[in-house]
């Protein structure tokens, strides 16, 4: 038996519209139709991914991990159902199975696509987009943001500096370089100058026997002593203190080649003749004892003094010569051209005139560093050198 297939209408693309088609065999308009037996109902064709099964009627059997079905906004898998879970000696359930009514598609389940999916004009629209420009026809890449830039502020262009302030800038410098390199030269010139003030100082401290205490009070061996008896017989201590560091060098044990002893270097007869003078037991040997030099020898400078008026250079070349040298001297009138002074220049004695130049020269230092407020210049005597006056303080 034949059955006649119904045929779908055909769109007329020019006017817009549907018009059916007569089949194969059919009467036209002019002939009524035969009338024809009712046609078999059409079996719907199933959906991918669905079959039809007898145990659930005409419906879809939905076929899980099969090919992606078509929902109408694309082709999607459907999820896999929950398998139920067996507890204890319970045996699972078996898995429920979705069956549709003949006829009826699934409904889209909502996604997470574009939105121009869902809409077929915008799809057709892209589509046709694509179509016409090759260059669109693969997918757009996703644009990543740019990232905004902060205009920086363009620094200035510095502005040059003229010549002439250029030159006055390096003059400038020039004369602050200069200026500190001299700087640095008197300050190391001092220094220097310092340390040899320093040096000279401490050198003639220690050449003449003398102590600085930390008040800065200077002191000389046996001070006490020479003090003591200067005045008694009308001395300068300075004068007995150079006397006593030229003999002996403040050393109570010193003996000389003639024989003198003690810190003021008496002779045994003349310290015989002192003791006598003095009313005194006479024993050589006391002459190591400080005290009893001193005596003795301040008792015969203050006699010398008396015997020539004072005289310093006088009173040293009879010290060390004898007062009858000194005598024969000034009767001299090509050693003393006055007849009562003998320049130490015209001393015959080559170590009479040193014992007195030294001793001159050793008088005005004791009275610089020691007594400075009576010092006075030493009638005779040489002037110290130009190393004394800085030494001294």
């Amino acid at each position: 038996m034949q059955t006649n297939t119904p045929i779908p209408p055909q769109r007329n693309r020019r006017a817009g519209r549907t018009s059916p088609l007569p089949a194969t065999g059919a009467p036209t308009q002019d002939a009524p139709a035969a009338p024809q037996a009712p046609a078999a109902p059409v079996q719907p064709t199933p959906a991918p991914g669905y079959s039809t099964s007898p145990a659930a009627g005409d419906g879809l059997q939905p076929l899980h991990g099969s090919q992606p079905i078509f929902y109408g906004s694309g082709y999607r898998t459907p999820p896999a159902p929950p398998q139920p879970v067996a507890r204890g000696n319970t045996p699972a359930a078996p898995a429920p199975v979705h069956s549709m009514p003949a006829g009826i598609r699934p409904r889209a389940t909502p996604s997470a696509q574009p939105r121009y999916q869902d809409d077929p004009l915008q799809r057709r629209a892209e589509r046709s987009r694509y179509q016409d420009d090759p260059q669109q026809r693969r997918a757009p890449k996703p644009v990543k943001p740019k990232p905004v830039d902060v205009p920086e502020r363009k620094a200035a262009k510095p502005r040059r500096t003229p010549a002439w302030l250029r030159t006055v800038l390096t003059l400038a410098f020039i004369g602050v370089l200069a200026l500190g390199t001299l700087a640095l030269v008197i300050m190391a010139d001092m220094r220097t100058t310092e340390k040899a003030r320093q040096q000279a100082w401490a050198d003639l401290l220690s050449n003449y026997h003398v102590t600085q205490s930390d008040d800065g009070t200077l002191r000389v061996t046996w001070q006490d002593l020479i003090e003591h008896y200067a005045a008694i017989y009308n001395l300068n201590p300075a004068f007995v203190t150079a006397v006593i560091r030229n003999e002996s060098s403040f050393r109570t044990t010193a003996v000389s080649s003639v024989g003198a002893r003690g810190l003021m270097q008496m002779m045994p007869d003349t310290a015989e003749w002192i003791a006598g003078k003095l009313g005194e037991s006479y024993d050589f040997d006391r002459l190591y004892d400080p005290e009893t030099s001193i005596r003795y020898g301040c008792w015969y400078l203050g006699y010398l003094a008396d015997l020539f008026a004072g005289d310093t250079v006088l009173v040293c070349a009879a010290y060390h010569a004898g007062q009858g040298e000194v005598w024969g001297w000034l009767g001299n009138t090509a050693i003393s051209p006055d007849g009562a002074t003998v320049p130490i220049a015209n001393i015959p004695i080559s170590n009479t005139r040193t014992y007195a130049e030294r001793v001159t020269y050793a008088y005005g230092v004791y009275e610089k560093l020691l007594y400075p407020a009576e010092a006075t210049a030493v009638p005779g005597a040489h002037s110290a050198p130009a190393d004394f006056s800085a030494a001294c303080r």
